[in-house]
């Protein structure tokens, strides 16, 4: 049960925006409130109003950002001129909401389970939980983050947060994850899930010990990055601080992210940027094709499973589970293929008594069973797009960045793949896949307006000399001839 200090920290949040967005610039602000919030705001505890999704942790900032973003960042939302490309798919999310409604208003029934159907209010619901919990952070991150120092901003929240963590992490191994517990005074996820290989898998204040281990793996890849680039970091040399993250995304007994971890590290230390690149792409695409693959008789889960029992019995019974329940689950979703059964977990198994066999794991499965093939499609096309985006955009960025636009795309990648095997912990990964969307677009307009700042200046002096624009300066014969002639 949640204690009074639950409820006060995250109503402190109101007046935390108001500090940030009036002390820093809007981009900074965001950072502190949404890193800040993640690694620190109560799990499972919200005010719940009438009519709207209830204001917890990841809504509750992301409507104070947005407010801040209205009030001190109206350039910035000129600048990224909302409303085209990319910008169609959220509008379609909202709308995706009518279709599943309309498409789920009769009651199921399963044994002594009775589950009601939706009614036309919960559109506006629906539609307002789409915008709280994942719109906001892809908006905010689009608008705001379009420039190399913006980028720089971003990965260094993600080393920095990570190294705030390492003490909590240290004592969690020693004493199980209790933070939670002794702060908030209940434990936000079932605690048989914290023991692996003889130790414990640290939570902190994040609502899974998965979620803590992808933050870190995020924060390592990101201090690589800075390796890779040469730059110092909080006037550190940033060899010390990826080396202790590298050694903490060990020990936190996770093995999806040690394995994203040792794959990405070192192709970052000795791969080109463009090459990087390719391999952001690569990601992408695998995790476009899991869903399809996974309603074929190609996909190889026997297989995986086995290779999996090499390692350890108990993670080759987990990824045997997962794989299971996911079965169970995509051929009641393709009963409804198109909006899915939306909530009340009406996309769930039940058997024949009415008791609810399924565990849902994956963030891909949950939303195709809840919305269907259009809002997967919607929801992964805005994990995705902006890291074939970067990729189309990546020669015209100035060499220099390129290294910066590679590192947001991986950690778009890596966060957009771990969403296969596990769900959506916090709104992170929309947030730096709209981040990634506003610098592929931001810093090749920055190249735009040199380019044209040159070229005005080119024609400036031309027209100072009395020279035609046609004309190449100062290279040309007759330009030569003509100054020596005015000199003369």
């Amino acid at each position: 049960m949640p204690n009074s200090l639950a409820f006060l920290t995250l109503l402190l949040v109101v007046p935390a925006s108001i500090v940030a967005f009036s002390k820093l610039p809007p981009g900074r602000a965001v950072l502190v409130l949404l890193f800040g919030s993640t690694l620190f705001l109560p799990e499972l505890v919200d005010f719940d109003a009438p009519l709207v999704p209830p204001l917890q942790k990841a809504s509750l900032p992301a409507l104070c950002m947005l407010i801040g973003l209205l009030v001190r960042g109206r350039d910035r939302l000129k600048q990224a001129r909302l409303g085209r490309g990319i910008d169609l798919l959220m509008i379609a999310s909202v709308l995706q909401s009518f279709g599943t409604v309309l498409t789920n208003e009769d009651p199921l029934r399963y044994g002594r389970t009775s589950l009601s159907g939706h009614a036309p209010t919960d559109v506006l619901s629906f539609g307002i939980q789409v915008i709280l919990n994942s719109l906001i952070q892809f908006t905010l991150g689009r608008v705001l983050f379009r420039t190399a120092e913006d980028a720089k901003d971003l990965l260094r929240a993600f080393v920095l947060g990570s190294l705030i963590y390492v003490p909590f992490i240290l004592i969690e191994l020693r004493l199980s994850p209790q933070f939670h517990y002794w702060i908030y005074g209940f434990h936000q996820h079932s605690f048989s899930q914290v023991h692996r290989a003889g130790g414990y898998r640290p939570m902190v204040f994040m609502h899974h010990g998965l979620a803590l281990a992808l933050f870190i793996c995020v924060g390592a890849v990101a201090a690589w990055a800075y390796v890779r680039m040469r730059l110092r970091l909080f006037g550190w040399a940033p060899n010390r601080i990826a080396w202790i993250l590298t050694v903490t995304l060990v020990i936190v007994n996770s093995l999806g992210a040690l394995i994203y971890g040792l794959v990405l590290i070192p192709l970052i230390k000795f791969l080109k940027p463009r090459t990087l690149m390719k391999v952001a792409v690569a990601i992408a695409i695998a995790v476009a094709v899991y869903p399809v693959l996974r309603q074929t008789a190609f996909f190889p889960d026997e297989w995986l499973v086995e290779q999996a029992m090499r390692i350890d019995d108990d993670r080759a019974s987990s990824l045997y589970f997962r794989f299971s329940n996911e079965d169970r689950l995509l051929e009641k979703a393709l009963q409804r293929p198109a909006f899915g059964w939306g909530g009340y977990n009406r996309g769930h198994v039940y058997d024949p008594e009415g008791f609810d066999l399924s565990v849902t794991d994956g963030y891909w499965i949950i939303v195709m069973s809840g919305d269907g093939i259009v809002g997967l499609v919607i929801a992964f096309g805005l994990l995705l797009l902006p890291i074939f985006n970067a990729f189309r955009q990546f020669k015209r960025v100035p060499q220099p960045d390129q290294p910066l636009l590679v590192g947001v795309a991986l950690v778009a990648a890596v966060q957009a793949l771990d969403l296969l095997p596990n769900g959506m912990f916090n709104m992170l990964p929309m947030f730096v896949s709209g981040a990634l969307m506003g610098l592929s677009q931001g810093m090749t307009q920055a190249v735009r307006k040199t380019r044209d700042t040159r070229e005005l200046l080119r024609r400036w002096l031309l027209a100072s000399q009395g020279i035609g624009v046609g004309s190449t300066f100062p290279d040309a014969p007759h330009v030569r001839a003509d100054a020596a002639t005015r000199r003369g």
